[in-house]
């Protein structure tokens, strides 16, 4: 509701808004798109920072990994914007390795 993922046309409902944001402006105003006011990405540099912080080295081509000893853009992306719980993940994933392909 605070517009970090984007506004929908016309705008939230009200009072509901209101009520979520308990008296808060929202971040983003209608119209606006969220990542208007972020800073340029490079993912050169911060894919080579996370390598650095992480240990892991970088996938070698630009190309979907099928290999999770490796970082490839889309963890880039993800750790930028969630670092804390890309973090996690990586945490998760040393101590009990790729658990994507077990059934939920």
């Amino acid at each position: 509701m605070n517009g970090k993922l984007g506004v929908p046309e016309g705008g939230f409902p009200e009072p509901l808004r209101t009520r979520v944001l308990k008296g808060k402006a929202p971040l983003i105003k209608e119209g606006e798109r969220p990542g208007q006011q972020m800073k340029v990405f490079n993912y050169d540099v911060e894919g080579q920072n996370l390598s650095l912080r992480t240990a892991v080295p970088l996938y070698p081509e630009r190309t979907k990994k099928y290999d999770t000893n490796f970082l490839d853009f889309d963890d880039i992306i993800s750790y930028s914007l969630y670092p804390e719980v890309y973090t996690q993940f990586l945490q998760h994933r040393g101590r009990y390795g790729d658990t994507s392909m077990l059934p939920t």
